[in-house]
């Protein structure tokens, strides 16, 4: 909003940006509004350093090389969730064996992770062999198979078997 023009809103504040804001409440029509889409982020903190590895850029996804995917958008919490329950009926030997061999080949061939890995032609070796890691474990479909090419299998792994300690039922 302009200088000024918050005398008679009832609920308005200064933004990170100098910039007045006004609740949505209060919003008038000729207002302009910015939002920020709600996202879904987590480290699991081994050492206490870890805490800062977490950077993200302008573009609001994280720096560096190990983890672009993140942060999530809070609507693919669910997709999180469905590649979790896809995973059901493997062993914890089984999941852990796909991930390392798809992660093997992705520094083995430089491939990349998020965005950029779900942009590789279908002909692609390292797409190809997703394919078939996935096909020959019995668990392929193109959610998997895109949770897989991003990283995201990684990061539910990460979140399930470390962070949540969850049990694989076939193992007991």
């Amino acid at each position: 909003l302009e200088e000024g023009s918050t005398q008679d809103r009832q609920r308005w504040f200064k933004g990170a940006d100098d910039g007045t804001w006004v609740h949505v409440c209060d919003l008038r029509p000729g207002d302009r509004v910015q939002f920020m889409p709600s996202t879904f982020d987590y480290e699991y903190l081994d050492t206490t350093a870890r805490r800062f590895e977490i950077f993200y850029g302008e573009d609001g996804q994280r720096r560096g090389e190990d983890k672009p995917q993140r942060p999530y958008l809070l609507e693919e919490v669910s997709e999180i969730q469905s590649v979790w329950q896809a995973l059901d009926p493997l062993k914890k030997s089984q999941i852990y064996q796909i991930e390392a061999s798809i992660e093997a080949k992705r520094r083995a061939w430089n491939k990349p992770r998020g965005r950029q890995a779900l942009e590789l032609p279908s002909e692609d070796v390292f797409r190809r062999f997703v394919q078939d890691v996935l096909r020959e474990a019995e668990t392929y479909s193109e959610s998997l198979e895109k949770a897989a090419l991003s990283g995201m299998l990684s990061d539910v792994l990460e979140l399930y078997l470390t962070i949540a300690k969850e049990e694989v039922d076939h193992d007991k």
